[in-house]
């Protein structure tokens, strides 16, 4: 009957666990593993070694009014995929004191465990070895389902050890502020000018005569012109936007009525960095900031008494 009760208490506690994540667009939640002898209740009793795994179930959405380098447009409410997690594990997770939370092994991703010296608080940390393996905030396809991971840590609490605990945790996601194409420039844009400005030209072949290409460039630039017989399409700039080109990098680029990018000149790679943070513990709830980080409460699980 003591096993069936305790069984109960950790069902129960697993909908606590679930219940006490942020009910805005963030959250994070954590689902405890078996332990190494098997155990399902391990993970949550005190004095005993067990596994936590928390769980994202999307990437970040940007809340600030940026504007998009190419558009011009805000970059407010769009999506990012998730590059790096990570977990503040507490001293009362760490056994006495001296043990060291083992974080789990994820293709594709490398692992970092440091300790605060001040608090004690070891910080794991995941972070994508490239964007190749960053997590999508939704699966391709289109069907409006979102993308979960999970990562998991090896903890032992303390003797002591009851109640709620928290663990502080942050997503960062990787916002593509690029204006240069990954794609190759298969066309050459050349310049002939004057002090006012000068004509943009590139040729794109005989075989294109006709159709309506689109010269587009940073904060909105765009201009739809048809190709010649000849198979040159061009377009006059300003002699202020010419110098951005030429002399600043600014991009230049020349696509198809299908997006295929026939050519560009200039344009740079950059990114920004946006966060999830759950590291509120004082019951105030998400913050209401339209910042770089979104604050939001703290995962927790309830320890149970050793028995």
């Amino acid at each position: 009957m003591q096993l069936k009760s305790k069984a109960i208490l950790v069902c129960a506690i697993f909908a606590t666990t679930l219940l006490s994540a942020p009910a805005a667009n963030a959250h994070v939640s954590i689902y405890p593993g078996v332990s190494a002898t098997g155990s399902s209740t391990a993970s949550l009793t005190a004095g005993q070694s067990g596994y936590l795994n928390f769980r994202i179930g999307h990437g970040c959405t940007d809340e600030t009014s940026t504007p998009n380098p190419i558009t011009g447009l805000s970059m407010a409410g769009s999506v990012w995929s998730t590059h790096s997690f990570s977990v503040d594990v507490p001293v009362i997770a760490q056994g006495t004191g001296s043990t060291i939370p083992k974080a789990e092994y994820i293709p594709g991703w490398k692992t970092s465990v440091v300790k605060n010296l001040e608090t004690g608080v070891y910080t794991v940390t995941w972070t994508a070895i490239s964007a190749d393996f960053d997590v999508p905030d939704a699966p391709e396809g289109g069907a409006g389902g979102k993308q979960y991971a999970e990562f998991g840590i090896s903890v032992k609490w303390a003797s002591a050890a009851l109640g709620d605990v928290y663990f502080a945790a942050k997503q960062v996601c990787n916002v593509d502020m690029s204006t240069k194409p990954i794609v190759a420039s298969k066309h050459k844009i050349t310049f002939k000018g004057n002090s006012k400005g000068a004509f943009a030209q590139i040729n794109v072949g005989k075989a294109k005569a006709g159709q309506t290409v689109t010269f587009y460039g940073e904060h909105g630039f765009s201009k739809n012109v048809a190709v010649a017989p000849n198979g040159v399409a061009k377009v006059w700039i300003s002699r202020t936007k010419l110098t951005g080109i030429t002399s600043q990098s600014k991009l230049l680029a020349v696509k198809s009525a299908s997006e295929e990018i026939l050519g560009f000149t200039g344009g740079t790679h950059s990114s920004r960095q946006i966060a999830v943070s759950w590291d509120v513990t004082d019951g105030s709830g998400a913050d209401t900031v339209p910042d770089e980080v979104e604050h939001n409460t703290a995962p927790k699980v309830t320890v149970l008494a050793a028995s």
